[in-house]
């Protein structure tokens, strides 16, 4: 499996390919990608958001980085084994 998310990424090969070489089901591999992808992204937006709080309000806390990540995650749907109460 990472050597079929490598080589996609890498450009060299397509899903499809990839999926026939690596001897992967194609829609497998294809909702690993899309779910590696969608990860990066929203920890990438936590990241900048974390970074503006910072500068806006020098102290920020470890917990409160772990509220704000639970709150991308509920906005973007995203499922946490957190439950509401």
């Amino acid at each position: 499996m990472k050597a079929a998310i490598e080589v996609m990424r890498n450009k060299e090969m397509d899903s499809y390919k990839a999926s026939r070489v690596f001897n992967l089901p194609h829609t497998t591999l294809q909702s690993y990608v899309k779910d590696q992808e969608s990860s990066c992204e929203g920890e990438n937006d936590l990241a900048e958001h974390c970074l503006l709080m910072k500068r806006k309000f020098s102290c920020l806390t470890m917990t409160r980085v772990m509220c704000l990540a639970y709150q991308l995650a509920v906005r973007n749907g995203i499922k946490t084994n957190l439950h509401e109460k």
